[in-house]
């Protein structure tokens, strides 16, 4: 091989091992739209995010994920094993396995309390979360798939 052939083969093959590396690292991740204002002020209507979508999701953070056709941003305020207690349109969520004891009160609409049994612990692919503009946001009982 001449010198000439050697000198374009190596940007070549290094162009394309960086093209590799870039697919192997965005293959886990997506770009999202949020279209609406139930994260606010976290998160702006209309603003792009990007989403990490093997991620097993903890307390607090951030999780996107599709309901009725429609994907969704919220943030995680029960996990799996985490107790609840539900009366008439309040919902009482208690974590006991961290290093302290807590709950959250929220209202829940009529519909979501109706779904939910008296009280119970959240299973290992169950997770409470909320819009972080509590006034306006629909909560959600998100079972993962």
């Amino acid at each position: 091989m001449s010198k000439r052939h050697r000198q374009i083969g190596l940007p070549i093959s290094g162009i394309f091992l960086m093209v590799l590396l870039l697919i192997a690292f965005l293959q886990p991740y997506r770009l999202a739209l949020v279209r609406g204002t139930s994260m606010l002020p976290t998160i702006e209507d209309r603003q792009v995010v990007l989403i990490h979508k093997k991620h097993q999701p903890n307390r607090y953070q951030l999780i996107a994920f599709e309901q009725e056709g429609k994907f969704l941003i919220k943030r995680v305020i029960g996990v799996p094993g985490d107790s609840f207690v539900r009366t008439q349109e309040r919902l009482l969520i208690g974590a006991e396995d961290t290093d302290f004891d807590f709950s959250f009160m929220i209202t829940v609409k009529d519909e979501a309390v109706e779904a939910l049994p008296i009280r119970g612990y959240l299973k290992e692919d169950e997770y409470f979360v909320v819009g972080d503009a509590l006034l306006t946001s629909s909560e959600s009982r998100y079972r993962k798939t």
